[in-house]
Formats: structure tokens, C-alpha cells, sequence
């Protein structure tokens, strides 16, 4: 994102509690609307792509609690259980 530096999904599968804090920020401090935009423009894309029905609300509550790590490995165990997920992950992150 702008102010890491980062590129938004590279941020996303490695510090995602930065692009949530990002999106507060160009809401003007707006966390609701911050967390709408992040769970309709990341998470459920992301889930869609992972085939994990619900895995969004699973990810938002760890990102919201600054659990980057758990967020990552939650990441890892959707992808291992799918077999077209990560070529469609990596289709979808490609363009963020």
C-alpha cells in the first residue's frame, strides 16, 4: 500500500492487520466502513477463490485482533485443502 511501500497483496498474505489499519486511515479513521471495505474488497473475494465457505468472518476476527501469523497459516490450511485454489489465488493476487 501507499504508505508501506508494499504492494497490497503482498501485504495482504504477510502483515493484513496493515491493510485493515491503512483502510481506517483513507476512511479517515471510519473502522465500520474501514471493515466493510476490507471484508468485500479482500476477504470474500479471497474466500471465493479458497472455496471456504465462511472463512471470511474467521479471517476479519484475527485480523481485527492482530493475529497476522494465524492469519497466514488459516491461508495455508484452505489452500492445502483445495487443489485449484492456489493456481486461482495466485490468478487473483496477481492483479492487487
Amino acid at each position: 500500500m501507499r504508505n508501506s511501500g508494499s504492494r497490497c497483496a503482498d501485504l495482504l498474505l504477510t502483515r493484513p492487520t496493515e491493510v485493515l489499519a491503512s483502510l481506517v486511515s483513507l476512511y479517515g479513521g471510519d473502522k465500520e466502513s474501514a471493515v466493510i471495505a476490507f471484508t468485500l474488497v479482500f476477504l470474500k473475494p479471497l474466500e471465493k477463490v479458497l472455496g471456504a465457505e465462511d472463512l471470511s468472518d474467521h479471517l476479519l476476527e484475527l485480523v481485527k485482533t492482530g493475529e497476522n501469523r494465524e492469519f497466514i497459516e488459516a491461508i495455508a490450511k484452505a489452500l492445502s485443502s483445495s487443489k485449484t485454489a492456489e493456481s486461482n489465488l495466485l490468478f487473483t493476487l496477481e492483479g492487487l
